[in-house]
C-alpha cells in the first residue's frame, strides 16, 4: 500500500457498477479521495478485477478492484 496516498473523505454516494462481464449491480461509495474509493458492493470481487463505476454528478469512471 502506498504510505503517500491522499486522506479519504467520508461520503454516501449511490451509484451502479457494470462488472466484466456486462453484469451492473447497485454500489454505494463511502470513502472517497483522488487516488481511490471504497465501495460496498454485494457481490465479491477479486483484485484487480475491472469494473466501471457510474455515480450521480460525478460521470462514469473506469476502476480496478485493489484488495
Amino acid at each position: 500500500m502506498r504510505e503517500n496516498r491522499e486522506p479519504r473523505r467520508p461520503v454516501t454516494l449511490p451509484g451502479f457498477a457494470l462488472l466484466e462481464d456486462g453484469t451492473t449491480v447497485t454500489v454505494a461509495i463511502v470513502d472517497l479521495s483522488y487516488d481511490g474509493c471504497k465501495v460496498e458492493i454485494p457481490v465479491a470481487l477479486l483484485p484487480e478485477a475491472k469494473v466501471r463505476l457510474s455515480v450521480s454528478r460525478l460521470g462514469a469512471l473506469d476502476a480496478t478492484v485493489r484488495w
